[in-house]
């Protein structure tokens, strides 16, 4: 098992609650509240921007996850962007694994599908966060850049940066508890289920991390379940043969 730490500066946590607390929390309780509370249409004239916002923090949030490999001389390794000759046979294991359990996910995602009343399972399960969903081909498109540009970022942040500096001061797996939940914390807008269910996806993340001792599998596992996602909740929104109300 790899042992990935970062030496921690006082601004680390500064960061943390930024990105963990702060501005969660002000989405989740100002922001949100306000979009929802727009005209149909205008919500609709404004998601792309919404996603383009997203990416453009996702952004921010590689960058910061990025700066101790130029400013303190952290390895790749330690940010989790290695890949390790002695670690292939892990790496390709924890491929093969998120493979299956991606399939896995699809399955079952087909059986709801298939269900009578699959559709309206879902539609309640995603009614909080209904408006976020894709509707047309541009939107849809949009969504799979926002999903590479989480998988690739918010595992880089979460899992790299947050991970190594909480791994620096305590043990490995009081790291990856903590750093799942603040992972959930970080998605409080979906509610107290989203951020435990966030949290959980976290840990197995962690776990992931340290079976393969890099990130890269994590990454696409995180990109692939979101562009599931954002499809599926299309889905229950419209069904397959019922397109998305055309809008500029």
């Amino acid at each position: 098992m790899i042992d990935p730490t970062i030496e921690p500066r006082f601004w680390d946590f500064i960061l943390f609650g930024v990105f963990v607390a702060l501005m969660p929390t002000w989405t989740a309780f100002v922001t949100l509240p306000r979009i929802r509370k727009l005209p149909e249409a205008e919500i609709n004239r404004i998601r792309p921007r919404l996603y383009i916002e997203s990416i453009a923090l996702q952004w921010v949030m590689a960058a910061i996850a990025l700066h101790p490999l130029f400013l303190r001389g952290t390895s790749t390794a330690d940010l989790g962007l290695a890949v390790e000759l002695q670690m292939l046979p892990r790496f390709a294991g924890g491929a093969v694994l998120v493979i299956v359990g991606l399939l896995a996910l699809y399955w079952q995602r087909r059986r709801i599908m298939q269900a009578p009343d699959g559709r309206e399972l879902v539609r309640e399960a995603v009614k909080k966060f209904s408006w976020l969903l894709p509707r047309t081909q541009f939107e849809r498109v949009l969504w799979i850049v926002v999903s590479l540009h989480a998988g690739v970022c918010e595992e880089l942040f979460f899992r790299g940066y947050v991970f190594g500096v909480l791994n620096h001061i305590g043990p490995w797996w009081a790291a990856g508890i903590v750093g799942s939940l603040m992972f959930g914390m970080g998605h409080s807008y979906q509610g107290v289920r989203g951020v435990a269910s966030t949290a959980v996806i976290g840990m197995l993340a962690i776990g992931l991390y340290l079976l393969t001792g890099s990130l890269w599998v994590g990454m696409f596992a995180h990109a692939v379940y979101d562009m599931q996602g954002g499809e599926f909740g299309r889905w229950a929104l419209y069904g397959k043969d019922n397109p998305a109300p055309s809008h500029a």
